[in-house]
């Protein structure tokens, strides 16, 4: 009979072992379960962050693509413009020139003209002619030189400190 007993409560205490086993299988279980679920979730954040990251990566690859297109098309329009204000660059210097040498001429006959006057006042009048007529004259050069200068490329630096000095660099 004791033997009986013996096997009695090794069964109890199998059983209890296996109880309690069993109640800290299923908390690890339980466990692993809600570890799954969070990774899940983590992996699903995951994939929704990665698709908002490609939408808005697109969409700014789109607006950079749009502007980039708008400035090269803005600077192509640009250049035309300049192409098209030095083609007829040569003709103006020529007919600059042109307005120079008869500023010229026209200062070489006021200042023989004041040589041969007689009275201080006409001198005095064919003086403020000359005056004027060389005032016309500076322009008229600097003119001929601006526009000699113009295919002749600009540092931007050069620009920049016009820009930052107030002056507008305008094309």
């Amino acid at each position: 009979m004791q033997n009986l007993i013996y096997l009695v409560i090794m069964a109890l205490a199998g059983g209890a072992g296996w109880w309690a086993g069993s109640w800290k299988g299923r908390d690890a279980v339980e466990a692993v379960a809600r570890y799954q679920k969070l990774g899940e979730d983590a992996q699903a954040e995951l994939a929704k962050a990665k698709g908002q990251l490609a939408s808005d990566l697109a969409a700014k690859d789109a607006k950079f693509d749009a502007e980039l297109k708008q400035l090269a098309e803005t600077h192509a329009q640009q250049l035309q413009s300049y192409d098209a204000k030095l083609a007829g660059n040569q003709a103006e210097i020529t007919r600059l020139s042109g307005l120079s040498k008869a500023g010229q001429t026209r200062i070489a006959e006021l200042t023989k003209q004041r040589d041969a006057a007689s009275t201080p006042a006409q001198r005095k009048a064919i003086d403020t002619q000359i005056q004027a007529a060389v005032v016309e004259q500076k322009a008229v050069q600097v003119e001929i030189d601006g526009r000699q200068c113009m295919p002749v490329p600009v540092p931007l630096t050069f620009l920049a400190e016009w820009k930052t000095a107030g002056m507008e660099v305008k094309p």
